[in-house]
């Protein structure tokens, strides 16, 4: 009954292999439709742990620009990878984004209608303390101290009173009426840390001015603005709540426009100056050495000076590096540069992909796995029909073991790898498994630096189960989960298994397992539906079996109970 079960079984399996190519052809065929997206103005934030690149598209109609994300992260020796990438962890969305400021763990962006948003590379995007209760207006200057977790907004006083007198939650319903006041009389600076606001006094001769900059670092503060009457750059400094007097550190007629920052050597200022071209400016570095600013020759790419637009381009200074960024023909182009007298800097292009949460990739890769595994096992099923339908010499007083039973010892051999992984690399699995309980009823994958280092872990957990259930079989024919289940390895002929079936079953293990759940799903179902001695891909290869004792009801009496020493003619 069974041969002619599996003979009418035979055409169809010699049909499958056809009909999975083209499957797969289909599959690997389809790709993501591009999203039409083009950037229209950048923001750009930066500190000692990251920077951030904040793009957003021209507004279309009554809908608000699509707002995207770009980040590069440092590592504990301080350097960084080539350039930001889009996270997975911030797909797009709408708004009008007005400033952007980073501190040492978070980006913050503000808003047209004043919402603060906070974002992060290991959480969910929220909505940070509401600046319009402090603020009826957006800031003059706006940025993060670079190694602690604090913000600070330099905001027009009159602003503030505005702000006081409404209700706190009370959304700003005309965006154009909330542009600061420029010249204002007297300015207030508002510091955010942990939700708290506090407001502090601004010196007088600070107020008055049109073009203001902040650079902070662990609780030390500068204020820079630009005196274009006098043609200069003056800054005040605050440290444990005083205040320095007026101080000047750039004097040059020709400066545009100006960026400024703070590095563990001190504040450093860019400075972008008119070039030939009258849509172009030329960027220059300006930083205190022995008591006075010094101005470093312009950036170079290369042999020539670099030249940018004036209009789109944003900088900021993180990990003691300069960052720029800029529009080119609709392409976002970004830049790092040293700090030094003669400072040189790369550039490249970044991608305007959409930062998805990697779940339809995901998905596709699966299937596209999933259909290999099945061509696989149906060339299996062809070229080995007759060991897969010949019954195996199982030894009296023993059965094949259920494949309940197999799949609960593999969830038991895979419990050690997992915990020797997690012990490893817990600190970097303990933010993803936080970022999954977040979003448990969405798909979010990690960004992509996050998702190469959880791929290596992922590989080191599958070498650790392999490995470890290698040693077992080799030495006991059985592994822990096995051993719980009173289950035990044996070669299809009933003998004790040799160390080339012990190796090849076992790789064949590593690469299912590999695969993931459904790998293990597919090869679960191969033992339950086509073989007929409930073996697995691995077994098969090898020619193996996995067998248990039998119930008391059937039991040999002249069977022994299970000894993992007992030699095949003790059977």
């Amino acid at each position: 009954m069974r041969q002619e079960s599996l003979e009418n079984f035979h055409p169809s399996v010699r049909r499958l292999p056809c009909l999975l190519v083209a499957l797969c052809a289909i599959v690997t065929a389809q790709s993501p439709a591009a999203a039409d997206w083009a950037p229209n103005q950048l923001r750009i934030a930066g500190s000692d742990e990251r920077v951030w690149v904040v793009a957003a598209s021209k507004a279309d109609g009554d809908k608000l620009p699509e707002v995207r994300f770009w980040f590069a992260a440092f590592d504990d020796k301080g350097s960084a990878p080539a350039f930001p990438e889009p996270s997975r962890y911030l797909p797009p969305v709408t708004g009008d984004p007005i400033v952007a400021a980073s501190d040492k763990s978070a980006l913050r962006v503000l808003f047209a209608d004043l919402s603060l948003c906070r974002y992060e590379t290991t959480r969910l995007p929220a909505t940070d303390a509401l600046y319009n209760s402090q603020s009826a207006q957006y800031p003059l200057a706006f940025a993060g101290d670079a190694s602690r977790d604090v913000s600070w907004f330099l905001v027009d006083e009159t602003a503030v009173r505005e702000a006081t007198s409404q209700a706190a939650s009370r959304p700003v319903k005309d965006a154009a009426t909330s542009r600061p006041t420029l010249s204002a009389d007297s300015l207030v600076l508002l510091r955010l840390e942990r939700g708290f606001w506090t407001s502090i006094h601004v010196p007088p001769f600070i107020a008055g001015y049109e073009n203001y900059r902040i650079a902070a670092r662990d609780g030390s503060l500068h204020v820079f603005w630009h005196d274009r009457s006098a043609g200069r750059i003056d800054f005040a400094s605050r440290s444990d709540d005083t205040w320095s007097d007026r101080s000047t550190a750039v004097s040059r007629n020709d400066i545009d426009r100006f960026w400024a920052g703070s590095t563990r050597t001190g504040p450093v200022l860019l400075i972008a100056s008119p070039a030939a071209k009258s849509d172009q400016v030329t960027l220059s570095l300006a930083q205190p050495a022995v008591g006075k600013w010094t101005i470093s020759n312009p950036i170079r790419p290369g042999s020539k000076q670099l030249s940018v637009p004036r209009d789109h381009i944003e900088a900021a200074f993180a990990g003691d590096r300069l960052a720029i960024a800029f529009l080119e023909d609709d392409k976002i182009r970004f830049g790092w540069s040293d700090i030094s007298a003669s400072p040189t800097i790369r550039l490249s292009t970044l991608s305007n992909a959409v930062p998805t949460d990697g779940s339809e990739q995901q998905g596709w890769r699966s299937l596209i796995e999933t259909v290999v595994l099945l061509l696989v096992i149906s060339i299996v099923l062809i070229t080995r029909q007759q060991q897969i339908q010949t019954p195996a010499a199982v030894p009296k007083g023993y059965i094949l073991a259920s494949i309940w039973r197999r799949f609960v010892a593999t969830l038991i051999d895979l419990s050690p790898a997992l915990m020797i992984t997690y012990l490893i690399y817990g600190d970097t699995l303990r933010p993803v498994f936080q970022m999954a309980i977040q979003s448990a009823s969405e798909s979010i994958a990690p960004d992509a630096a996050v998702a190469a280092k959880m791929e290596k872990i992922r590989l080191l957990a599958i070498a650790i189960y392999g490995g470890w259930c290698l040693l077992l079989e080799s030495f006991r024919h059985t592994t822990l989960g096995k051993r719980i289940m009173n289950c035990r390895v044996l070669s299809a002929d009933g003998s004790a298994p040799t160390g080339r079936q012990i190796l090849v079953r076992n790789i064949i293990r590593i690469l299912i397992v590999g695969l993931g759940p459904s790998g293990i799903l597919v090869t679960f179902m191969l033992m339950a539906m086509f073989s007929v001695n409930k073996q697995r891909l691995g077994d098969i290869m090898a020619s193996t079996i996995v067998v248990q004792p039998a119930p008391p009801d059937i039991e040999d009496v002249s069977s022994r109970p299970f000894d993992d020493d007992m030699s095949p003619d003790d059977r």
